[in-house]
């Protein structure tokens, strides 16, 4: 199949998140290319990143071709590099790109070894929600960037996206970093084939224009939108797409010079990531609005609860009341509290009455599952938040219904809820019978604090 010639793999998909249309390109390559092969590090929900007509590879399947990876990016990087240098099957792999931190030795192992292993990293800037500067990729661009052989390409809408699947389906020695957005973005005109060169003139001024602007991602938006401004202040300007400045720097002077007019001094870029190698683009005269440091909790604090755990824990030992009481008597000035756990119990009731496991799409992630009449789950959340620390809640709702005897909680190092959980098992070891092991927190009595009653009240 002629991809270059086939309209539907570039049809524009509208206003979504580039790593959605990401999702709906795989799906059409899956089609095509029989021997693709992968999965994502634990966030294939969130990645997109998985083929839908295609069955789990396992010992019983052997035949599947998407894979459950788990937590082990470096581990995963490197078992797609063994893969592609065997031969036989094309590999792709996905994660945050903020954890390509954990995957750069493997990633700079296939770029020297020239394999052309594609790598989905989504959620690549400030814009990805709850979870906070810890998971905000500031440096990465430059990061990656730095790596020789090595495309970088985020693409800025549908089109563009389109782009880079290409580009990593085509390339024979060079492995490519489809970086992502969590946000919807908005489907720009004249966007396409012209980002196979990495980066091209998407919006242009008649005569020679007074400003050149660049932008790469969801920040092309901006300078798209600023095109008008300027015209509407007798300003001339160009706006200039750049989604992979490899395949720009592999052009040839004459088309360099038609995208960047050396005699076009004044030039901005933007970019919602470290200002670093920018400077080669817009030279001594021009200028760069870049991201110096994450965004600190201010910029999300509409969805941010404050209430901590050692709060309510606090006020419990204090009054000496349940938490359904403090929930209700704080509820007038603390209804975010109410509101997330009643939302968790939600998911829990589901689980109880399905009897097998139940996915709740809450803030973080909360996977629940019930093996006899235990319960575990598994929390991976978004930073220092109540909501994160809820899901140690959500795991306390689930052991003190009546007929629970026990269970399991198991937090990632980046959960906000690990730092809480230690507070929890000492509370929880003195009053009511915790016992700690390791990682994982085994239940040997209900949690008389929620108490059974209340609970199932709910």
């Amino acid at each position: 199949v002629d991809l270059l010639a086939d309209e539907d793999f570039w049809k524009d998909e509208g206003d979504i998140a580039t790593r959605a249309t990401s999702e709906k390109v795989l799906q059409k390559v899956a089609k095509v290319v029989p021997n693709l092969f992968g999965g994502s590090a634990d966030l294939a929900p969130s990645n997109k990143s998985l083929m839908k007509d295609r069955e789990y590879y396992s010992k019983e399947n052997a035949t599947g071709s998407n894979v459950h990876f788990g937590i082990r990016e470096f581990a995963m990087t490197a078992m797609a590099n063994g893969m592609a240098v065997h031969g036989g099957v094309r590999p792709y792999i996905a994660g945050f790109y903020v954890f390509a931190d954990y995957m750069k030795a493997g990633l700079r192992m296939e770029s020297l070894m020239g394999l052309p292993v594609i790598s989905i990293l989504t959620h690549d800037s400030i814009g990805v929600g709850e979870d906070g500067p810890t998971h905000q990729p500031i440096e990465h661009m430059a990061m990656l960037r730095s790596l020789p052989n090595y495309n970088v390409f985020r693409p800025c809408d549908t089109r563009e996206t389109a782009a880079a699947w290409y580009t990593a389906l085509t390339s024979k020695t060079t492995p490519t970093g489809l970086i992502l957005s969590r946000q919807n973005l908005p489907a720009l005109e004249g966007t396409g084939k012209g980002a196979l060169k990495g980066a091209y003139v998407l919006k242009d001024c008649e005569g020679t224009p007074d400003v050149l602007l660049m932008a790469s991602g969801s920040e092309v938006e901006l300078i798209y939108k600023a095109f008008d401004e300027l015209a509407a202040k007798g300003v001339k300007a160009r706006v200039i797409s750049m989604p992979c400045w490899e395949l720009y720097e592999a052009q040839d002077a004459e088309y360099k010079e038609s995208v960047m007019p050396k005699a076009v001094r004044a030039r901005l870029a933007v970019e919602a990531a470290s200002d670093f190698g920018w400077h080669k683009y817009v030279g001594m005269d021009g200028d760069i609005i870049c991201m110096e440091s994450p965004l600190e909790g201010e910029a999300n604090d509409d969805i941010y609860e404050k209430t901590t755990l050692t709060e309510i824990l606090n006020w419990c030992n204090a009054t000496g009341k349940n938490f359904w009481e403090y929930v209700e008597e704080t509820e007038g000035k603390d209804s975010g509290v109410w509101e997330h756990l009643e939302l968790v119990w939600k998911v829990m009731q589901e689980a109880v009455e399905r009897g097998i496991e139940a996915e709740g799409a809450l803030p973080g992630h909360l996977h629940i599952r019930r093996k006899a009449m235990s319960y575990h789950v598994r929390a991976f959340g978004q930073g220092d938040t109540f909501k994160t620390r809820g899901l140690v809640f959500a795991f306390a709702l689930a052991v003190s219904e009546e007929n629970a005897c026990g269970g399991t909680i198991v937090t990632a190092p980046t959960c906000g809820a690990c730092a809480v959980v230690p507070s929890v098992l000492k509370y929880m070891q003195d009053k009511k019978g915790f016992s700690d092991s390791g990682r994982s927190n085994k239940v040997k009595r209900f949690f008389e604090t929620l108490g059974p009653r209340q609970v199932n009240n709910r």
